[in-house]
């Protein structure tokens, strides 16, 4: 045996004793035996190397100089390593069995928990355990990262940087909130009280000690959640207020305006979120900020083709009931500022529009097959114009025009090349990670691909483009070919962020084949993307309750309590879920550690429904169902039920 083999021996070995650690009790022969293999391999590594150094990168494991790399068990290895905050592991050949049961112990822990305990090496140091040196990096390293290894760490730091109240450190994550933001799902933050706590000690204490780092982050916040629109519903946004209304009225005013001469998304609900966000009282503000904003903006809005037009489909259609009445007169008094700034000249966008609009007028009036031809002739010399313009709403009357005009117009060849020609478009703009109200109108209506299964899987597992669009779309159009996606998919199983990117796009994507897909995922994934899967099928309709009872007799803690999450919501499955969770037989208490585990499921969940299985359990004799029978009394009694 050589080093390199000595030391991926070494490697396997740890990994092995870290998943046992996550599987198993510290008591457990499995976990025993783990760590023994582990001494029993380390010892041989340190013939070759006494007292080795492994340095650990995003990716990689670097020992005598060497970097070990482009190796699923290296990636591993180096990313559990690096979101732990550890740069470097030195082990000396005193090393104990113990040592290294304590020292797994400790990093079987979610990055979260070594977090609030104060970090592996100070753990180490508190328990004595003096063979291992750990060398940890510091938060610059760590944010350093870029687009999901930065959202992986951050979330942790933020936690550990408000839990000491340190300034420094909370303006060194506040530094990287401008690149994470973009990561990060504000609306599952919300969800989750502990991280939502985390969030808003980090704002109150940027807003203490950096009031422009505060200004620039709650900017930040109120843009994400004004383009996203991921979060409607009035509780949630209640609960972000406090933080996008502390950015300044005149940078949310310009931040409105902005938007709303951009061409993104944004329509009436936009403008009601808007409102909602900030609440009342900083609306009218805003209101009072937008004329002068209008004016250090005018050459953008005068440009702009989309600015004055919505404001104009507001007025026509009506405002959302949630705006303050000074905001629209204010809107007003904008337009009315840039219409006299604006010097009169031919507006040739109108006159495009109006010609479009006669042609299809003309299309849909006159049924001689002769003018038809022309007309659709007409229509494909405008095409690149049209598509230029992104004119989505002619392409939308467009679209319906010739389905009704189907039976006498299909004859026609070119009939034929503009439906080809708009599915080319709609793909290609699907394809490249647009989404609107207008594309989603037609991605629900195409009958067939122009591009073909293989455009799509390319662009989605070799250029990385994942959006909930494209993965509607490729469901729509290629549910046969699903067993495509899926072998794509099982090739990139190494790359976990891919994986993780994947679970979270389908929680958004509310179909039977995302189901499937996670179902595929959970299989290749680790467990930290076991446990993605899980939550992404939250919010599918769609349920498989065989694999996830499934998950229930074989996963881990945190994989139970997702699956009894989901599980939870038909009462059938429910009464079934708890039925096997607390009916389980334990003879001679040998199962006794699961159910201990069920019942703190059953505490996290506050799943009351249990009562009666869990007083079922309070009153098991014998000596060895003593800690169980404590246990649930404890739980009822905190439930203030009793026993029966």
């Amino acid at each position: 045996m050589n080093k390199e083999e000595a030391l991926q021996d070494f490697l396997r070995s740890f990994r092995l004793a870290l998943k046992s650690a996550s599987l198993y009790p510290k008591e457990h022969p499995a976990f025993l035996q783990s760590i023994k293999d582990l001494k029993e391999k380390m010892d041989v590594l340190q013939k070759f190397s006494p007292g080795l150094k492994i340095a650990f990168t995003p990716h990689s494991v670097v020992v005598d100089g060497k970097t070990w790399e482009k190796d699923k068990l290296w990636e591993e290895v180096a990313h559990l390593f690096h979101i732990r905050r550890i740069l470097s592991l030195e082990a000396r050949e005193d090393a104990t069995i113990e040592d290294w049961q304590t020292l797994i112990g400790f990093l079987s822990l979610t990055p979260q928990e070594i977090a609030r305990a104060g970090g592996i090496r100070y753990l180490l140091e508190k328990e004595k355990i003096l063979p291992f040196a750990i060398e940890e990096l510091d938060y610059s390293e760590l944010l350093a990262g870029e687009g999901y290894e930065i959202k992986d760490v951050w979330t942790y730091l933020l936690s550990e940087s408000v839990r000491h109240q340190d300034p420094q450190k909370i303006r060194q994550v506040a530094a990287s909130y401008s690149r994470v933001i973009g990561e990060i799902n504000l609306a599952r933050i919300v969800e989750d009280k502990e991280q939502l706590e985390d969030f808003g000690r980090f704002f109150a204490c940027l807003k203490t000690e950096a009031e422009e780092e505060y200004q620039r982050c709650a900017f930040e916040t109120a843009r994400k959640i004004l383009r996203e629109r991921s979060i409607k519903e009035e509780d949630k946004l209640c609960e972000l207020r406090g933080i996008a209304a502390g950015a300044r009225d005149q940078d949310l005013a310009s931040l409105l305006l902005r938007e709303m001469a951009s061409g993104g998304q944004f329509d009436t609900a936009s403008l009601d979120i808007f409102s909602r966000l900030l609440g009342s009282e900083k609306c009218l503000r805003v209101a009072g900020c937008l004329k002068e904003e209008a004016c250090r903006n005018a050459a953008l809005l005068e440009q702009s083709p989309h600015f004055r037009k919505r404001i104009e489909e507001f007025m026509a259609g009506g405002w959302p009931a949630s705006l303050p009445l000074s905001f629209r007169e204010a809107f007003s008094g904008v337009l009315r500022e840039i219409s006299a700034r604006k010097k009169p000249v031919l507006d040739r966008e109108l006159l495009c529009r109006n010609y479009r609009s006669m042609l299809l007028n003309v299309l849909a009036s006159d049924p001689r097959k002769e003018a038809a031809s022309g007309l659709l002739a007409a229509v494909l010399e405008e095409w690149e114009s049209i598509t230029r313009d992104r004119d989505l709403e002619f392409l939308k009357s467009l679209f319906e025009l010739l389905e009704k005009k189907a039976d006498t117009l299909s004859a026609e060849p070119l009939f034929g090349k503009i439906r080809a020609d708009l599915t080319d478009f709609i793909e290609k703009s699907v394809l490249k990670g647009e989404d609107s109200p207008e594309l989603t109108y037609f991605v629900k209506r195409l009958p067939r691909s122009a591009l073909g299964v293989n455009y799509y899987l390319e662009t989605i597992f070799e250029e990385n483009k994942v959006t909930p669009t494209i993965l509607r779309t490729f469901f729509q159009l290629f549910s046969d070919g699903i067993f495509y996606f899926n072998l794509s998919l099982e090739q990139r199983k190494s790359d976990r962020r891919f994986l993780e990117r994947m679970a979270e796009t389908l929680a958004e994507v509310d179909s039977p084949l995302s189901l499937a897909t996670l179902k595929n995922i959970f299989g290749l994934g680790d467990r930290l993307i076991k446990l993605k899967s899980l939550r992404a099928m939250r919010h599918l309709s769609a349920c498989d309750e065989d694999f996830l009872f499934a998950v229930l007799r074989k996963g881990d803690f945190s994989q139970k309590k997702e699956a009894l999450i989901i599980l939870k919501k038909e009462e059938g499955s429910r009464k079934k879920a708890l039925k096997m969770f607390f009916l389980k037989p334990s003879p001679f208490g040998l199962r006794n550690r699961v159910l201990l585990e069920h019942l703190r499921i059953a505490a996290d969940l506050e799943l009351r429904e249990a009562a009666e299985h869990i007083a079922r359990l309070s009153q098991r004799r014998f000596f060895w169902n003593r800690t169980l029978r404590r246990k649930a009394t404890g739980l009822l009694e905190k439930w203030s039920l009793g026993q029966a």
